[in-house]
């Protein structure tokens, strides 16, 4: 029983921090006109079979590899702006998996990987840029070989 309220409690814990977390940087989502917050991809993974503990260590590899921005493409390596890098992605004008363009949330970068997310987001009928689909695809991805 002890155990069990100290789970309980750890868990709650972590709650509370991603959710103090989430409060000081999701005043972000306004002013990049996100449909998720960072509150809301924290809970996303958590809900996705992620810890709390694994899901704030994602968030923060998130917040410094992109920002929290989805749609980000790596700077430096496009003279696209981020707009104009999805909408090519999306529309099949670049060559999105063999570019060694680091690329949304987690700035994925490697080709098989990054293929897989655009097939994953077309598959959904969504944009590569999507949010919803990136926090999907980072946990089926946890989830695979």
């Amino acid at each position: 029983m002890n155990k069990l309220i100290a789970t309980a409690a750890m868990i709650a814990a972590y709650l509370i921090a991603a959710s103090v977390m989430a409060a000081v940087i999701v005043g972000r989502e306004n002013r990049r006109n996100q449909k998720m917050s960072e509150l809301s991809i924290l809970t996303a993974l958590v809900m996705g079979g992620m810890t709390p503990k694994a899901a704030c260590a994602m968030g923060g590899n998130m917040m410094a590899e992109s920002g929290m921005k989805s749609n980000i493409a790596q700077r430096g390596m496009t003279k696209l702006t981020d707009e104009e890098y999805t909408a090519a992605a999306d529309a099949g004008n670049i060559n999105f998996a063999n570019d060694d363009v680091g690329y949304g949330l987690c700035q994925w970068t490697y080709r098989t990987r990054k293929k897989n997310l655009l097939d994953y987001a077309k598959s959904m009928g969504a944009s590569v840029g999507s949010e919803t689909i990136q926090v999907q695809f980072c946990l089926a991805e946890l989830k695979t070989d």
